[in-house]
């Protein structure tokens, strides 16, 4: 595990994303959230940072990206499709309890974002 660990920080960054071993045990602690952040797709980390930055308490140094859809509008595409990305987040307890806290609404540059969160019961659960 320790080679595994050492050989992946070594791996050159593809799209500024790098790779992170991690235990079983420790991904499978991550709650599951949704949020869809509209406008250009923006990069996730930029994304995050921004988020912890606006957000008192909020530390995104645990969140990872388990899936992301991004969203353009083309030409010729019908107007109800506005340009943003869906985004599911595994986080740390910590930061789901701060999100909840905040009534699932977190403030990202000018506006608030919605994340939808596990209803209580289901923290920890995995889809």
């Amino acid at each position: 595990m320790n080679w595994l660990k050492e050989s992946a920080q070594r791996i050159e960054l593809i799209e500024g994303y790098g790779f992170t071993v991690v235990e079983l045990a420790e991904l499978n602690s991550l709650n599951k959230v949704r949020v869809w952040i509209p406008g250009i797709p923006a990069e996730p980390r930029l994304i995050f940072s921004r988020l912890a930055k606006q957000n008192r308490g909020l530390n995104i140094s645990g969140w990872r990206v388990l899936y992301r859809k991004k969203q353009r509008r083309t030409e010729g595409q019908p107007q109800g499709q506005p340009d943003g990305q869906l985004l599911v987040l595994g986080v740390d307890d910590e930061s789901l309890k701060v999100l909840r806290e905040l009534g699932g609404k977190a403030h990202l540059e000018l506006s608030k974002v919605t994340f939808m969160l596990p209803s209580q019961g289901q923290a920890n659960q995995q889809e």
